[in-house]
């Protein structure tokens, strides 16, 4: 991606951290994708990619983009962040290839078929349940439900007090902004979830054969330390619940909004995979990205000096095609 720092940046009035941005983001995304491959948001002082070929490109350029000191507005190099960055997520190479390759050879896809049969059985009995209830909320009892049903015994976490990831995972979205008000009333209405994670994740509060046993299994081989054992099965705890719980409610409203669409899977089952991505493709479970750009990117430096170094990368509003979205 080839932005030259002379070029002229437009500006759009939109913050896309406040109440109205966020109640329906895809009425402004058009905005945003129309003012160019760059924009500035004197809102949050930050420039925003919105297009697909721009944004893709930021996400594979890691050298350009770091994610090291943090993927929301804030610098970990100038403020503390809320939690220890993660491991995952806010770390670059080899730090990340490190850590990544370490978790994939825990999260694999021949685990996964292992426990798929079990998991099934839980989504059936669930289901059954709520078609049998007539109407329901398919945010908390469904999206929200099902992997509460699954994902902590995956973990291998404590009986009591899973609820408690549902706060936790809210208060990671939304710290991808600034500290407005949304994440203050969020950070303290998970206060105590907060405390419950961070003592989850220690060694003796998981039970074994768990993945996150396994995680600490592999650092006794060597793979990792211990602190770095205890700050990745909290990324499992983070990743694993927020964007699954929003990708289904975002199939299920995608259902709701076109039930044509849903007629058409019934009738033809096998086109359910293809359903799942084009509703990861058509709403999204992550809307932003942040990340700083060194100022020895030459190409960013004088852009860099006005923004202290953040690009947003609007993942939600890059969709390849635009279609089905007013």
């Amino acid at each position: 991606m080839m932005i030259e720092s002379s070029t002229k940046v437009p500006e759009l009035t939109i913050d896309p951290f406040d109440a109205d941005f966020l109640a329906d983001p895809f009425k402004v995304h058009p905005r945003l994708r129309d003012a160019g491959p760059l924009c500035f948001l004197p809102a949050i002082g930050c420039y925003a990619m919105a297009r697909y070929g721009e944004v893709q490109a930021a996400l594979k350029d890691w050298e350009t983009f770091v994610s090291g000191r943090g993927v929301g507005l804030a610098d970990f190099s100038r403020e503390a962040p809320w939690r220890p960055p993660s491991l995952l997520l806010e770390t670059d190479p080899p730090m990340h290839d490190r850590t990544r390759g370490l978790m994939n050879r825990i999260a694999s896809l021949g685990a996964l078929r292992t426990i798929m049969p079990e998991w099934q059985a839980k989504a059936d009995t669930l289901v059954a349940n709520l078609t049998g209830k007539g109407a329901f909320d398919a945010v908390p009892n469904l999206a929200e439900a099902f992997p509460l049903s699954v994902f902590p015994d995956l973990i291998g976490l404590r009986e009591d007090g899973r609820e408690n990831l549902i706060p936790y995972a809210t208060v990671a979205f939304n710290a991808f902004g600034p500290r407005n008000a949304l994440l203050e009333e969020t950070m303290e209405a998970a206060r105590d979830a907060t405390v419950w994670v961070a003592e989850s994740c220690k060694r003796d509060m998981l039970r074994l054969g768990g993945w996150g046993m396994q995680v600490y299994e592999a650092a006794d081989r060597g793979d990792c330390t211990h602190d770095e054992a205890e700050r990745l099965v909290r990324s499992f705890l983070t990743a694993g619940v927020d964007t699954t719980v929003n990708g289904i409610a975002t199939l299920i409203h995608a259902f709701a909004e076109f039930p044509d669409q849903y007629q058409k899977l019934r009738a033809e089952p096998g086109l359910l995979k293809k359903a799942v991505e084009e509703s990861l493709r058509w709403g999204g479970t992550v809307q932003t990205f942040s990340h700083d750009v060194p100022s020895r990117r030459n190409r960013w430096r004088n852009h860099r000096r006005r923004c202290q170094g953040a690009s947003l990368s609007c993942r939600g509003q890059s969709r390849p095609a635009q279609m089905g979205r007013p």
